[in-house]
């Protein structure tokens, strides 16, 4: 679509319902699993950074909440989506998750790799052991030390390449 050429049009509604979600919708969506604790910490986590992205104008999650929210939503949000589309605040590219995206590839590989295993591991103890009876040392100590363990290498073992 084209580009709107005077950004006279304003984005109260857009940052509302944002804040709405982020503080009303997050009860709900906890409410909604209160039977599941791990379910409600899991949707809960990505509820709140769907709408982050949306009070930072992010067109896209703008979008995807909308379509999570309903008919109503699709309606009211669908137009008002449409009128921004194209303008100049909705389009702008983050440049912290820029920063992030290059960092995060321009990382060691073994800095990604302990940082990948670390999370899978923590995620994987704690959801294979007992709901009731769960040992935390064993979620985290492995993690942490696994993070011990290369730091410790990369500064003590390996040879600084200023030499």
């Amino acid at each position: 679509m084209k580009e709107i050429e005077t950004p006279t049009l304003g984005f109260v509604w857009w940052e509302l319902w944002a804040t709405l979600n982020l503080t009303i919708g997050n009860v709900f969506v906890a409410a909604a699993f209160s039977n599941h604790t791990e379910a409600a910490i899991f949707f809960v986590t990505l509820y709140t950074v769907l709408y982050v992205l949306v009070y930072k104008k992010n067109k896209y999650a703008f979008l995807i909440a909308t379509i999570m929210s309903g008919p109503l939503s699709w309606i009211v949000n669908g137009i008002y989506l449409k009128n921004r589309w194209g303008h100049p605040d909705a389009n702008q590219k983050s440049i912290a998750l820029s920063k992030i995206r290059t960092g995060w590839w321009e990382s060691d590989k073994s800095f990604r790799l302990v940082i990948v295993s670390s999370i899978t591991w923590a995620f994987t103890a704690y959801y294979l052991q007992d709901r009731y009876e769960r040992d935390l040392s064993l979620v985290f100590v492995p993690s942490v030390g696994m993070f011990v363990f290369y730091f410790a290498y990369k500064h003590l073992v390996q040879p600084s390449k200023q030499q």
